[in-house]
């Protein structure tokens, strides 16, 4: 009690340090306290230390129009935690219902436990008939970790065995056979709701689509809506059901599963809700303890940084949120460093506009979106803003999400067939490590980036036709360097992807293992890659390729042209940065790739070195230098990934310019310790070889 009392007490008075004054702040003071303590301190700019423990948020904290500078600190690293969840003490109940009895599993016979929602202030209205991820879709968690929707299967997937009807009609969806008995379970839940989730026709992309009919006899189910089709007709290139490139039965390998099934959850810690009741169901977890499990639903931010500068969030956890973690919104100079995000469902760290703002030394863990979605920079006289990316760690992220929600976005203009990219100017992203997640690591768009000294592997791991860096459909996208990474052991991804007739970047002195195609070109211009060195790619090291000439890549088509006017290119900076680019629209043949520069690259046991796709004279307008093959038999690159050191490999020369060594994190004041690399890359699971993306631009190519 004695020490309570001093505690409370050096809470309430303010004393000076350096000229400063702190607020010292404890859990016991809830969270009005560090909204009014903020607000104190944002008039003569005051820090902010927080003792140790549990600071449950129930509202935004705002950090509004404040200019002279507040720092928000936790006293002792991981030890200080926002967090966002409920508590569910009390709540579970047994099922009674017979109804709902007769549907359980029977491995979860008299174990199943429900919630009414309704008591705990939360209605979830039904999916959608058809969304590519769920939304604001509450979480269970159980002792700070995420408990799995149900699922069939519980790991890897269904397969649909034939395409009967790829569109459907203007009352349904395509309709295929299926295989597996499991599927007669669920017939009767059809009417109240029963949703599959697949890469129903590209590998990169999946589809939550709400089912209509289930038939045991024929063995078949109808789909409710179709999937990029109206009225029973292809909208889009290759819509409804079927892999695109197996038409009209498709291949037999389409994936797909079905969750949130009351009659699936067959395994502890598995849960659903069902919409017509509005409660929710759980198989608890083996050795339950109610105390330890809580449920998010709220999406409001954590905190909402807006039009202030020299704000400091420092060794602070936030976890378990359903919503987005931190937004900064037109500040400058702020700072988030040595901060763990876990948990956190919707995008954990916003930066939009204003300059010179950093993220640097934090860690990200089980996100649901993307980790840092940053904008900023003027691109119409391309002014950078100069934000920091730096010294980060991102794993298991787009775990809601599965596509498109990397652990770095650069820009949020939307372009080409509605993805985020562009409006970002002088970004720099580096010596971060990413690892573990479905998709790609960065995706990227804008002018004068920077993406250096990064290490990325284990990526794609459910999704393929993706890089490591992926940026697509921009002309206007100048000036990006991508260098001194190191991406390894991502056998479904690609490295460096210049997507859809994506221009004007410099890949030069990367480091890449064990990936599709080590650096794809996609009929794009511009674009400078020398000095690179590719072990062990499937496809090819270097992939070029003249796609614009069936997929009408010119000046009059609207996809690209039209962000010459947008950004204002025949005025402001751009010839001065980029000479002719005000004169570009008027080049001929802007069909095939142009000004390409490929040279000075070394691939060692590639499949193929460099790849053209397509006729000799579609490459007539780039430039290919001397580029080495070599065959090293018995090379040990899993010493080398360990090791970070190229120094005992014959044939390879000048080994220092790539500078593998500083890849990745390094320790700083905020980061004292590194993860265990030796263990993160021997435990990699082995997956199969990827999906190679120029597949699919000959299959486009040739039904254009």
């Amino acid at each position: 009690m004695k020490h309570l009392l001093i505690l409370l007490l050096a809470c309430i008075f303010s004393f000076p340090c350096l000229g400063q004054s702190i607020i010292q702040l404890s859990p016991l003071q809830g969270e009005n306290s560090i909204q009014t303590a903020i607000e104190k301190a944002a008039m003569n700019g005051s820090s902010i230390l927080l003792h140790d423990g549990d600071y449950i948020l129930n509202k935004s904290i705002e950090i509004k129009d404040c200019k002279k500078g507040v720092i928000i600190k936790g006293k002792n690293p991981g030890k200080v935690q926002f967090r966002c969840d409920k508590p569910l003490k009390g709540k579970l109940k047994p099922v009674r219902d017979i109804q709902i009895e007769s549907r359980i599993h029977p491995k979860a016979q008299e174990k199943i436990m429900e919630i009414d929602l309704s008591e705990i202030g939360i209605n979830i209205p039904s999916f959608p008939a058809l969304m590519k991820e769920r939304k604001n879709f509450p979480q269970l968690i159980y002792n700070n970790e995420l408990l799995p929707l149900s699922r069939y299967p519980n790991k890897g997937y269904l397969y649909m065995k034939k395409v009967i009807d790829n569109f459907g009609t203007a009352e349904q969806g395509g309709t295929f056979e299926y295989s597996d008995p499991e599927h007669a379970k669920w017939v009767n839940t059809v009417k109240d709701g029963v949703w599959f989730t697949g890469y129903w026709r590209i590998p990169w992309q999946a589809w939550t689509v709400r089912i209509k009919e289930i038939n045991p006899i024929k063995q078949t189910v109808t789909h409710s809506v179709g999937i990029e089709t109206k009225n029973g007709k292809d909208v889009g290139i290759f819509g409804g059901i079927g892999s695109k490139y197996h038409r009209p039965y498709g291949s037999g390998k389409e994936e797909y599963y079905v969750e949130n099934l009351l009659e699936e959850i067959d395994q502890p810690g598995e849960w659903c809700i069902d919409f017509t009741t509005q409660k929710l169901y759980l198989f608890p977890p083996q050795h339950f303890d109610e105390n330890l499990l809580s449920i998010v639903s709220d999406i409001t931010p954590l905190i909402n940084i807006t039009n202030s500068s020299h704000i400091k969030i420092e060794n602070i956890s936030f976890k378990n949120h359903l919503g987005n973690g931190i937004i900064i919104k037109d500040a400058t100079d702020c700072l988030v460093a040595g901060c763990n995000f876990k948990n956190i469902l919707g995008n954990a760290l916003i930066i939009q506009g204003g300059k010179q703002n950093r993220i640097q030394s934090n860690n990200f863990d089980y996100i649901g979106r993307t980790c840092i979605e940053v904008s900023g920079g003027n691109r119409k006289n391309l002014v950078p803003c100069k934000h920091l990316i730096e010294n980060n760690y991102f794993t298991r992220f787009g775990e809601i999400q599965r596509s498109y929600a990397p652990a770095v976005k650069l820009g949020a203009f939307t372009t080409g067939i509605g993805v985020e990219e562009g409006n970002a100017v002088g970004i720099t992203v580096r010596h971060n490590l990413v690892h573990n997640a479905p998709h790609a690591a960065f995706i990227y768009g804008g002018n004068n980036n920077i993406m250096e000294y990064n290490e990325v592997f284990d990526i794609a791991q459910v999704t393929g036709d993706v890089g490591a860096f992926y940026s697509r459909w921009d002309w206007t996208s100048r000036g990006n360097v991508l260098r001194y990474n190191f991406i390894h052991h991502s056998p479904r991804a690609n490295a460096l992807y210049a997507d859809d007739g994506h221009a004007g970047d410099s890949i030069y002195n990367n480091v890449v293992y064990q990936v599709v195609s080590g650096t794809i070109v996609g009929g794009g211009h511009c674009n400078y890659i020398h000095n690179n060195l590719y072990f062990n790619c499937s496809a090819a090291g270097i992939s070029i390729d003249a796609r614009g000439k069936k997929r009408n890549y010119n000046a009059q088509n609207p996809e690209f042209s039209h962000l010459f006017d947008v950004f204002q290119i025949n005025e402001g900076n751009w010839d001065n940065t980029y000479p002719g680019i005000s004169k570009f629209l008027q080049t001929e043949h802007l069909e095939l790739p142009i000004d390409n520069s490929i040279a000075d690259n070394t691939f060692i046991n590639c499949r193929c070195g460099l790849r053209k796709e397509g006729k000799d004279e579609d490459f007539q307008y780039s430039h290919f230098g001397n580029n080495t093959n070599l065959l090293i038999p018995d090379l040990n690159f899993q010493e080398i990934s360990i090791l970070k050191s190229l120094k005992d490999i014959q044939g390879v020369d000048s080994i220092e310019k790539y500078q593998l060594e500083k890849c990745g994190l390094y320790t700083d004041k905020y980061r004292t310790s590194l993860p265990d690399r030796i263990l993160l890359i021997n435990s990699i699971q082995q997956q199969k070889e990827g999906f190679d993306s120029i597949k699919d631009q000959q299959v486009t190519n040739n039904n254009q």
